[in-house]
């Protein structure tokens, strides 16, 4: 057994190893028909991504089915290129840089119109610089990260329709007092990090 300083003393450092594959059957089996389930359909593109991610850090990047998944994300992509939280949900910027997200990690991007994906997300872009999340226009530095996420991952930024200048000026305009950018007084982490993303 090895002891360990931090700010408050010594703590045992022999407590059990991650015991991953209780990890790995949970986040394979969250693909059920419960009320749960159901009940965070709208999520469930975000939760792919999630997922995805959770067995890739444990080690097990192989352990969902990728053709399953690529055409279930397929399914989700709209007309217009965006892509909806689930199968018949409408697309917004978050599940789209969720799908968008996975469908990189499976080098599968040619699966979706990525030229319909640039087009809804360049018509979501304002004329301050910042995107909106779908078509009610309501406008947010998350979802002008995602946006321009979306785009880096799709090797798009150049596009000629974009004023990623207008971006880039929008979140300078929100440096604060305290070093952080938000657009409100006193910035908060997350909306900071967000922006410096």
């Amino acid at each position: 057994m090895m002891s360990v300083m931090n700010d408050q003393g010594p703590y045992d450092t022999s407590a059990p190893d991650l015991l991953l594959a209780p990890h790995r059957k949970f986040v394979q089996e969250l693909d059920k028909d419960t009320l749960e389930y159901w009940l965070t359909e709208h999520l469930r593109v975000d939760g792919v991504n999630w997922s995805l991610n959770t067995l890739r850090l444990l080690g097990h990047p192989g352990a969902l089915d990728k053709e399953k998944i690529v055409e279930f994300l397929v399914q989700c992509q709209h007309h217009n290129g965006g892509v909806g939280g689930h199968i018949h949900h409408d697309p917004h910027l978050v599940p789209t840089l969720s799908a968008i997200q996975v469908l990189f990690t499976y080098d599968c991007l040619d699966a979706i119109n990525v030229d319909k994906v640039v087009d809804h997300i360049v018509s979501l872009q304002n004329h301050n610089g910042l995107f909106s999340g779908d078509s009610s226009r309501q406008t947010d530095t998350r979802f002008t990260m995602r946006a321009v996420s979306c785009l880096s991952l799709l090797k798009r930024l150049d596009d000629a329709r974009l004023s990623l200048e207008k971006t880039i000026e929008y979140i300078v305009r929100c440096r604060n007092f305290d070093g952080g950018l938000d657009p409100v007084l006193e910035a908060k982490v997350m909306q900071s990090m967000l922006m410096f993303v």
